[in-house]
């Protein structure tokens, strides 16, 4: 029974480009993927002056430390909140004899985000880089390492500047393939490379994972868990996140068509807005599961001619 965790809206970007650049590249990504660098600027100036703080994952989360003895709940008694926003969870049967929490930090601001940008592409660097920093803001690069030190993504110069000042690092596997269609080997190669790889360069432990083109299923989840992550972020828009063998972290894609009042109903953790990018994201998985996944990849790499 998968446990419900507290609500804060994580932003998901990829790519930010001047207006002459996002002219010329629209059609390198989806352009839903891609905003401007004044709309952007306009964003974080918003969060800024508005007096929202911007967090890491692990500042949200505290996961997982073993129980003291006294602190174990059987399983029977199931799912039971304690204080704040302090979950226990007692196990299965088989796993009596031990127990997971989830401490989600109780200092967590009301008015909170995490800003989270997918791929490591080149202009999030020179481009969003300067902003953040201007506006004192934090975020979570997921860095897809073997794209490090190509065309239009950063090197690996840039991302250890964009760490040291406190930037995070984390993974979005080595090729951005889609887990759920990999063998098990595979999958561990992803998720496994890319963290060890991202670990020995910045020289700083890597807990989260983006998962690519948002697909999974349980045996991703549980491979992710024993390769040591400690959350995921998934493309699945919402603000109430889940736990299942992890935390799986909703985001909102922060579209090029969000007008300032849209913006700020999403930092208002705004519900109504959930619906239409739901069904959007149903449409597409039907379409997906209509031609296959591969089909479909091939369609948007048609259109879009990215490598994400």
């Amino acid at each position: 029974m998968p446990l419900t965790l507290p609500k804060i809206p994580i932003l998901m970007y990829h790519t930010v480009l001047n207006v002459q650049e996002r002219a010329k590249k629209i059609r390198n990504t989806n352009p839903a993927y891609s905003l401007s660098v004044n709309q952007f600027r306009e964003q974080m100036e918003y969060i800024h002056k508005d007096g929202y703080k911007t967090l890491h994952l692990d500042q949200v989360l505290s996961l997982p430390s073993p129980l003291k003895k006294e602190d174990v709940i059987p399983a029977k008694a199931g799912i039971q909140k304690v204080t704040g926003f302090r979950i226990k969870c007692g196990m299965t049967d088989s796993l009596k004899n031990t127990s997971l929490h989830i401490n989600v930090d109780t200092h967590v601001p009301e008015k909170s985000l995490v800003i989270t940008f997918d791929d490591g592409w080149a202009d999030n660097y020179t481009n969003v880089f300067p902003i953040l920093k201007e506006y004192g803001l934090t975020a979570t690069i997921f860095v897809i390492t073997g794209f490090i030190g190509q065309s239009n993504y950063m090197d690996w110069a840039q991302l250890q500047k964009m760490s040291d000042a406190g930037i995070s690092m984390q993974s979005h596997t080595v090729n951005h393939k889609p887990l759920a269609q990999l063998s098990t080997a595979e999958i561990k190669y992803e998720l496994e490379t890319s963290k060890k790889i991202l670990e020995n360069d910045l020289g700083k432990q890597v807990k989260f994972l983006s998962l690519p083109h948002g697909v999974f299923n349980d045996k991703v989840l549980k491979l992710a868990q024993e390769a040591g992550y400690q959350a995921v972020c998934t493309s699945e828009p919402g603000f109430s996140h889940e736990y299942k063998n992890l935390p799986v972290m909703k985001r909102i894609n922060i579209s090029n068509k969000f007008q300032s009042h849209t913006f700020k109903k999403i930092l208002d953790r705004n519900e109504a807005l959930i619906f239409p990018m739901l069904l959007s994201k149903k449409i597409k998985n039907l379409v997906r599961r209509a031609i296959g996944r591969d089909s479909y990849r091939k369609l948007y790499g048609l259109r879009y001619r990215s490598k994400t």
